[in-house]
Order: C-alpha cells, then structure tokens, then sequence
C-alpha cells in the first residue's frame, strides 16, 4: 500500500501527495539510490545497534521524523507527538510508558499508533525480547515552524529546550529501563 501510495523505499510523494520528482525514476537510478545509499545507512545503522548492545546489553532507537499539521473532522486537537511501537511489537511497554509520560509531563498532545505505528526502522529493527527496543516519535511541525514559509516559527526555541529535556530525562531513566524487557 505504501508503494502504491508512492512512500516506499523510494519515496516518489510528500505528505501532501506533491510529486518530488519531475519524471519516473529509471530502474537504474533507483538501484543506484537504494545501493548508494539506502543499504549503506541500513548496514551502518544495524552496526550501530549491534555494537551498542554488545556495549551495554540492551539498546533503544528513536527514529524521529516530522509530521504535517492535522485537523480532525470531529474538533479532537491534533497531537503534538505521535509515538509508535508497532502496536507494543517493537518496544517494551514500560519504555514506551515512559517516554510518553515524560512528553506529556512537557505539556505536548501526545497519541500511540495513530495514524502512525512505526515504518520499516521500527518494524524491522525493534526487538524487545532480545533487548532491541525501537519507537518511532512524530512531531508536528507546526511546533517549531511556518509549514507554507518553510521558516522557524517564535516556538521553536521553546521546543528545542523541551526535546533537550525530553533527551536528557529519557537518558538519566534509560539504565534502568533498559534492564527489563516489559
């Protein structure tokens, strides 16, 4: 569905549905892109995680992204954060509880798994039984900056100063957290 949609390995869309591209990308160009750099990041990536956890027994791996502004139909207030596990397949529940709390502690909306449970990264590489924890953490861009000016918004400092808190209380936790599997 999401090749379909045009947000597979390659994505040919942004979230508006505005193609990126002008034209088809040719096979070769494609394999190129996915050799180049998709495996690449991959590789380094799994040996960033294997190391760490051969370092400390157990690792956790945020992957951030940014989401476009949303408006529900029904009024409920877009959330600020959108945390996914791939619906508790990819991170311990006690992590995740932790996380969340620590982010709505901040004062951020924050929701689980919807619209967003985690792509390929937090599918792919979330192991919590093996002690491979892996979420996927959305934040609304309208937070920090002017989505059609593409600029900073007057909160951005304000959101900076609260992920930097976000990070720095999620790392005093993390020994801990990372020592149980639930």
């Amino acid at each position: 569905a999401r090749v379909g949609a045009g947000l597979g390995t390659l994505a040919r869309v942004v979230a508006s549905g505005e193609s990126i591209y002008r034209r088809k990308l040719s096979f070769g160009e494609a394999e190129f892109r996915v050799r180049t750099y998709w495996e690449p990041y991959h590789a380094a990536l799994r040996q960033l995680l294997d190391d760490t956890k051969q370092a400390f027994g157990a690792c956790l791996l945020i992957d951030c992204h940014s989401m476009p502004a949303q408006t529900y139909a029904d009024g409920r207030r877009s959330p600020d954060v959108i945390l996914g596990d791939a619906h508790g397949t990819a991170c311990s529940p006690r992590i995740m509880r932790t996380i969340e709390t620590i982010l709505l502690d901040l004062g951020f909306v924050v929701r689980r798994n919807d619209p967003y449970a985690g792509g390929y990264v937090t599918r792919h590489y979330g192991r919590p039984r093996e002690l491979v924890h892996t979420l996927q953490l959305e934040l609304a861009r309208s937070l920090y900056m002017d989505e059609a000016r593409l600029t900073r918004s007057a909160q951005f400092g304000d959101i900076q100063r609260k992920l930097a808190e976000f990070a720095s209380r999620l790392g005093a936790e993390a020994p801990d957290l990372l020592s149980l599997t639930t």
